[in-house]
């Protein structure tokens, strides 16, 4: 429950219309991390060769 309520008190706050494809937290959009800092995006999080990578392997399980 603590993320969806995240998630609908940015939306309000900012123009989000043009904005796709980002975390939120803290109720504010979240920053690119190294990894290393308690709060934001870590870098697993936003690579898309390790997405496909899940996908694939989803889909092989589901069948």
């Amino acid at each position: 429950m603590h993320d969806a309520q995240g998630r609908v008190i940015v939306a309000p706050e900012r123009d989000l219309k043009n904005v796709a494809h980002v975390y939120c937290e803290n109720s504010d959009i979240a920053e690119r991390t190294a990894g290393d800092q308690k709060y934001g995006v870590r870098p697993w999080a936003a690579d898309s060769a390790l997405a496909e990578r899940l996908w694939r392997l989803s889909a092989a399980m589901a069948g």
